[in-house]
């Protein structure tokens, strides 16, 4: 029973600890940079 015990609790924990690894933060997002495009004709 103690076995089942510590084998609940080790993959509880396992599980918890790999969902909190996969909770980042988003990057910080950079300024587009300028770009100057040509007018698209229409026909």
């Amino acid at each position: 029973m103690i076995r089942t015990l510590f084998a609940t609790t080790a993959i509880a924990t396992l599980l918890a600890t790999g969902a909190l690894a996969q909770t980042t933060t988003a990057p910080a997002q950079q300024a587009p940079a300028a770009e100057t495009t040509a007018p698209v004709p229409r026909a």
